[in-house]
């Protein structure tokens, strides 16, 4: 027992210089640790700050292609109404023309009817024309008749006055 009283501070400086080593050991993992710890900390911090920047840039970028997207719908609807305004425009023409061509637009039946109308009129004309001609001609051989008996009349009336005439 003498013997390891004798070494005990020999084996106390070896107790203590191991676990001065331990301590400086695990005071160094310790300090390795929290410089590691705050590193990752601090490219956690980066990462997220990082990541919220990017987030906020497609935030961004989804905000102008939807504002762009909502352009083009408002351009494009434009330019539908103004397609269905010229397809109704282009249909009523159609319409018209086809009415035209037909011969069925209210000028063109009032234009017909007129027509039939007058047709009628010269029809009634050419009738009266033809009644008037005969009548005419019957009146034109009655005065010819008359011219003639006229002349007949004329002719024994100067062979009365000369017949008269000689006898007085």
């Amino acid at each position: 027992m003498d013997q390891i009283l004798a070494h005990l501070p020999v084996w106390a400086g070896i107790l203590a210089l191991v676990g001065t080593f331990t301590g400086l050991t695990v005071a160094g993992g310790l300090a390795v640790i929290g410089i590691t710890d705050k590193k990752a900390r601090e490219r956690k911090a980066e990462d997220e700050k990082s990541q919220e920047s990017l987030q906020d840039r497609i935030k961004s970028l989804s905000q102008e292609a939807m504002a762009a997207q909502d352009e083009k719908i408002k351009v494009q609807s434009q330019e539908l109404k103004d397609m269905g305004d010229r397809v109704i425009v282009l249909e009523t023409e159609n319409t018209m023309l086809k009415k035209i061509l037909l011969g069925t637009d209210e000028k063109s039946v009032a234009y017909r009817s007129r027509v039939e109308a007058t047709l009628l009129l010269v029809d009634q004309l050419a009738k009266i024309i033809e009644l008037n001609g005969k009548k005419t001609d019957a009146i034109l051989d009655t005065a010819l008749t008359i011219v003639k008996l006229a002349n007949e009349t004329n002719n024994h009336i100067e062979k009365l006055v000369s017949t008269l005439a000689t006898k007085i």
